[in-house]
């Protein structure tokens, strides 16, 4: 739904920006959410990227080069430190590795 302010006077455009602001802070914790709940859906899906990519070229890896390629792409840290990491590289528009890996 769309408003159309009508401002005319110096008090009525600084409520139009304090209005905005506040509005755009409101954002932050909201954006947080999401990305924690989408990051949370993924962890829950039940394998890792290492292993559906094996699954999906049809490659057979041992275990230990499976432990060397999640090393590499930081699945070994705990939780916590891969969601950051992961909000870190989505702000810099990393969306992901997809077809860049080869095994």
């Amino acid at each position: 739904m769309f408003y159309i302010i009508k401002v005319n006077s110096k008090e009525g455009k600084f409520f139009v920006t304090k209005y905005v602001v506040k509005r755009l802070l409101q954002l932050i914790p909201i954006i947080l959410g999401i990305t924690f709940l989408s990051y949370a859906m993924m962890q829950v899906a039940g394998s890792d990227f290492i292993e559906q990519a094996a699954n999906n070229t049809g490659t057979v890896m041992s275990a230990e080069a499976m432990q060397k390629a999640r090393e590499a792409l930081g699945l070994d840290k705990p939780v916590y430190m891969q969601y950051f990491v992961w909000l870190g590289q989505l702000l810099h528009g990393n969306l992901g590795y997809g077809s860049q890996l080869c095994f």
